[in-house]
């Protein structure tokens, strides 16, 4: 069992479940539980707006993209571009690699990005992630002179 505490409060607890708990419910592992208190949290955080939304009931889809770019060309730009075009159903934008090196020309770098898309309404359909990334490539082709790796 291991507690933080604020003011004598304790704000998170984490605790390992019983063996004997387990087995009731036939897991044969490790189980950790961890317990916010989560009004003490937000009245400790200093964030007035804190805003939930539930977790989506559709899957998410995620696509990679590798890119060879101008070396002058920043990570930031990219990212900022693709949050721009990509449209309202892109959840998540991560940049996983910058790479330059022997196999690329001196003048340029890799750079592999990882877009994730969901609809909280309804399935994605292919075409319509299809249709984003076409919309991303091209307006990082347009304004970076960006390839497909």
């Amino acid at each position: 069992y291991l507690s933080f505490k604020l003011s004598d409060k304790e704000i998170v607890s984490i605790k390992n479940i019983p063996t004997n708990i387990l087995s009731l419910f036939g897991i044969k592992q490790n189980v950790v539980f961890v317990d916010f208190n989560w009004d003490i949290f937000v009245n400790h955080s200093g964030v007035n707006n804190i805003k939930l939304s539930p977790i989506p009931k559709f899957p998410k889809v995620r696509r990679d993209l590798s890119l060879l770019i101008d070396k002058d060309v920043t990570a930031e730009q990219v990212m900022s571009l693709v949050r721009r075009v990509a449209g309202d159903k892109l959840i998540d934008l991560s940049l996983f690699d910058i790479y330059s090196g022997e196999a690329i020309d001196s003048k340029r770098k890799s750079i592999a990005i990882g877009l994730t898309f969901c609809d909280r309404s309804s399935t994605l359909k292919d075409e319509d992630v299809t249709a984003a990334l076409g919309a991303v490539i091209e307006s990082l082709r347009k304004e970076f002179a960006a390839e497909l790796r």
